[in-house]
């Protein structure tokens, strides 16, 4: 997820993704530093559904200046500002676009191969999640018969190149093949390189320090 993905995450958590009314939409302080003066430049108001204020918001020179993305405030409902929600034709054209989309994901994916893998599609938000699936036994059930296994979802823009698509399909095959391997690989009769350790149980090996690294080599004295 590029940064801006992460700011219309951060924006959707305010107000509900369908509120209806009219917003002012202020700009990023271009002040990143504490010390100076800070503030966050007016940009426009508008009225419409939250969801396209912040798309629109997100499309405004000056939202952005050094980053986290400036600041949207509900203060009413008025028909005499911009209405930025789309018009019946603007929905249809959407509808299409991603129709295209989705069926060219499809097809990239289709000419994919690796092992007996299969590769899924699925709309999520303003873009698609890929996935892979495959058929083996459980490792925390063995004798039981293969079942199907999926692996993580990874996010596609729409507006992906081909070789992007095909390097995120690669990226997601390297790492389903590393977490089969850690799933896998055991010593002394256990699965030290788990992929499903519980993170804090990590830090808590950290906070211990359970290092086990070699003394360090003492010059020769001269």
């Amino acid at each position: 997820m590029n940064n801006h993905e992460h700011v219309r995450a951060r924006l959707l958590e305010k107000y509900g993704a369908n509120e209806v009314g009219t917003w002012r939409i202020n700009g990023e302080d271009p002040n990143c530093d504490w010390g100076g003066h800070h503030h966050e430049p007016y940009l426009d108001t508008v009225s419409g559904t939250y969801r396209n204020v912040v798309n629109y918001a997100l499309s405004l020179g000056g939202f952005f200046n050094w980053g986290a993305g400036g600041s949207i405030t509900k203060i009413g409902n008025s028909l005499e500002v911009k209405n930025v929600d789309p018009t019946p034709v603007q929905v249809r054209e959407e509808s299409v676009q991603r129709k295209f989309a989705i069926e060219r994901i499809r097809e990239i994916l289709s000419s994919i191969e690796f092992m007996d893998r299969k590769f899924l599609v699925m709309e999520k938000g303003d873009g698609f999640l890929l996935q892979m699936s495959y058929m083996e036994e459980d490792v925390d059930n063995p004798g039981s018969g293969p079942v199907e296994q999926k692996t993580r979802k990874w996010y596609a823009s729409p507006f992906m190149t081909e070789s992007e698509l095909v390097e995120t399909v690669w990226a997601m095959v390297c790492r389903s093949q590393m977490h089969v391997t850690a799933e896998h690989f055991k010593y002394k009769g256990r699965r030290v390189y788990s992929p499903h350790f519980d993170i804090n149980a990590r830090i808590e090996m950290c906070d211990a320090n359970r290092f086990d690294c070699r003394a360090p080599i003492k010059p020769e004295p001269k």
